[in-house]
């Protein structure tokens, strides 16, 4: 089945479950159910949940009749949150791996254990994060909605409540590796962070700043907001802080992406609107460098450094891709680790190697080395999830 037709199908599916088919689309269902049986039994049983995606890409054939049983005992007998979200790539994983529809090939997953053992599938991320109160209690968020927004409580973006903690009360937003996440909080900014990122910030923020703490990346859009009285025209404005190892970010309102892993050698801060101020952290003299549009600041052994960039390489990742402009294979390999969560080693010393390219953040981890290696200068090799590159 063309991925076109494979699409159109899961469009159906996921319509079909919701209630909102159309009578033609009622009837383009119909006449694939009639033309592939095994598919009415999809139709009756799949839910609207992904967990059963996890379970079923451990294995690379199986019947259906079995796959169905693994459906039922390990999704449909246990207590669920709703994944509406992952529906449709939970749906294509049974679709392919049962192989009901006529034409449809097989998934080809590339990571196996070195001893021929239980197959790891490396997919791509998702929307996944993790609430960490003061009390280190530690709440999973659904990854079935769009994000959640800060006020005197947390909820999600459509209403659920997730928690009220106590005011002023510090929380850490946790993106695992392979998890992103969106945020608005109290102020009306928003944040989205990528994988393998924490995210602190304090419940009722008042006085004279608003302040975040960051490790790892996070793209920015920062709302305006006003002091209610008693300041002075020059000084309109409640600054928001980023703080992060070696840097602090003053702005008023803007968009910016920081990009602050520790496993990275670099701090990186760039602008797409507005004006931001960039100090070294626990420095009192520093004055700070102003960054403008297009702009961006550029820790690395303790020196900063400002330079004009393309920005879209650098907040690509937000709109659902790869771009890499002149990257080292290793600052490549690393941003894979944790988008696809594995690990990586380097056999043959090609780290300096650089790469240009643009690819799609929910392509199969194999287009992606596909891609990579097409250019004849590297090879890998995948045991597990660990990946090697040669």
């Amino acid at each position: 089945m063309e991925p076109q037709k494979l699409d159109r199908i899961i469009d159906l599916l996921f319509k079909h479950k919701m209630g909102g088919l159309s009578d033609a689309e009622q009837k383009e269902l119909h006449h694939w159910m009639d033309e592939n049986p095994a598919s009415k039994h999809l139709v009756e049983e799949l839910g609207d949940e992904a967990l059963f995606a996890k379970v079923l890409m451990q294995y690379n054939r199986f019947d259906e009749h079995s796959a169905l049983a693994k459906f039922k005992n390990e999704v449909i007998h246990k207590k669920k949150a709703r994944f509406l979200s992952l529906w449709k790539y939970a749906a294509a994983a049974v679709i392919i791996l049962l192989g009901i529809a006529i034409g449809v090939r097989r998934l080809d997953f590339p990571a196996w254990n070195s001893n021929g053992g239980e197959q790891h599938a490396i997919v791509p991320g998702s929307s996944k994060a993790a609430l960490v109160l003061e009390n280190g209690e530690r709440i999973e968020l659904l990854q079935s909605q769009e994000g959640i927004v800060f006020s005197d409580s947390i909820y999600y973006r459509d209403g659920m409540a997730v928690t009220k903690p106590h005011p002023a009360q510090w929380v850490t937003v946790v993106t695992p590796k392979g998890g992103e996440y969106k945020l608005t909080l109290a102020d009306g900014t928003k944040v989205w962070l990528n994988s393998d990122t924490e995210f602190k910030y304090q419940i009722g923020q008042m006085g004279a700043e608003r302040k975040v703490f960051l490790n790892g990346e996070a793209y920015f859009e920062v709302t305006r907001q006003h002091r209610t009285s008693g300041a002075a025209e020059a000084d309109t404005y409640i600054p928001f802080l980023v703080v992060s190892d070696q840097q602090e970010i003053k702005v008023l309102g803007t968009t910016f992406n920081v990009m602050a892993y520790h496993t990275e050698h670099r701090l990186e801060t760039t602008l797409l609107e507005g004006k931001v101020s960039i100090y070294k952290r626990g420095d009192k003299n520093d004055l700070g460098r102003l960054l403008l549009p297009g702009q961006q600041a550029r820790w690395s052994n303790g020196l900063l450094s400002v330079k004009k960039v393309d920005v879209e390489p650098y907040v690509s990742w937000k709109e659902g891709r790869f771009v890499f402009e002149s990257q080292k294979l290793a600052e490549i390999m690393r941003t894979l680790e944790r988008w696809y969560d594995i690990e990586v080693e380097f056999e043959k010393p090609k780290e300096e190697i650089l790469f240009t390219g643009s690819m799609d953040r929910k392509s199969s981890f194999k287009d992606i080395l596909d891609k990579i290696g097409g250019t004849k200068q590297v090879s890998f090799r995948i045991e597990g999830r660990r990946v090697i590159v040669m």
